[in-house]
């Protein structure tokens, strides 16, 4: 049998010095020293990419908390008859657009008496709305380009809708609707018109979702048209394809 060390060595004899590997006396090979803990690479953190859809839902619903706004306002008004006042404070005009360059896809769509431009060719998709003052047809177009959404619609009203309500009261109904839909903030509002029909802008953003959106709706009996143009960062700047979008409408 080999001993590690030489044959004089007693039994219970300690020997100094630290072994290494190699041939040690005898032919003995000392194991090597143990290897360091192997170090794994740590994964990235998963990031959740955000679905494009978002952008066109939010829009949608800021479109159809217009419309039950509407019928809320009318229904308050015909069993109370008292007037309804609109709780958020009137602010400055809208921001001007951002420097982004325009894409060069443009599209013009012709609906059934009005126009409209975006930067593509966006869906096209026909419902009705049930209400307390009946059925609400809702013609709807959405469009999304990267983190940008583009909706077109709108609703026909009986005449009841306008006999119950002045253009300004109605206005104050989509807006508050529109915004109370999304749990969101208004930043600004102003008053529009197109040919001589009423209409206002609504700039606001949904902080849940980081998502700014500018609304513009407008009154032409019997109808009520409204543009949704939303983004992701509800800190940045409308961009000139938004801008693009919401003058582009026109009616024939």
């Amino acid at each position: 049998m080999n001993y590690p060390y030489g044959s004089n060595a007693a039994p219970t004899e300690v020997m100094q010095g630290t072994p290494t590997s190699g041939v040690g006396p005898q032919g003995y090979t000392t194991p090597p020293p143990p290897y360091p803990p192997q170090a794994y690479m740590t994964p990235p953190p998963y990031t959740q990419k955000r679905s494009p859809v978002l952008w066109i839902v939010l829009g949608v619903i800021v479109l159809a908390g217009v419309i039950v706004g509407v019928v809320l306002l009318v229904n308050r008004s015909s069993s109370t008859g008292t007037t309804y006042s609109d709780p958020v404070s009137k602010g400055s005009p809208s921001a001007s657009p951002s420097s982004t360059t325009s894409s060069s896809s443009w599209q013009t769509v012709n609906g059934d008496g009005f126009t409209f431009s975006t930067p593509g060719s966006p869906s096209h998709d026909e419902q009705s709305l049930p209400s307390a003052v009946g059925p609400i047809p809702l013609h709807l177009y959405t469009l999304t380009q990267g983190f940008e959404g583009y909706i077109v619609g709108y609703s026909i009203y009986p005449d009841s809708v306008f006999s119950a309500a002045s253009s300004e009261q109605l206005l104050d109904g989509a807006q508050n609707g529109a915004v109370n839909n999304v749990q969101g903030q208004v930043t600004s509002q102003r008053s529009i018109s197109i040919n001589g029909n009423p209409g206002r802008e609504i700039v606001g953003t949904s902080p849940s979702k980081n998502i700014g959106f500018t609304a513009r709706v407008y009154i032409v009996k019997p109808r009520m048209y409204m543009l949704v143009y939303t983004q992701y960062d509800k800190d940045k700047p409308m961009s000139s394809d938004g801008r693009k979008f919401l003058e582009s409408f026109q009616l024939k």
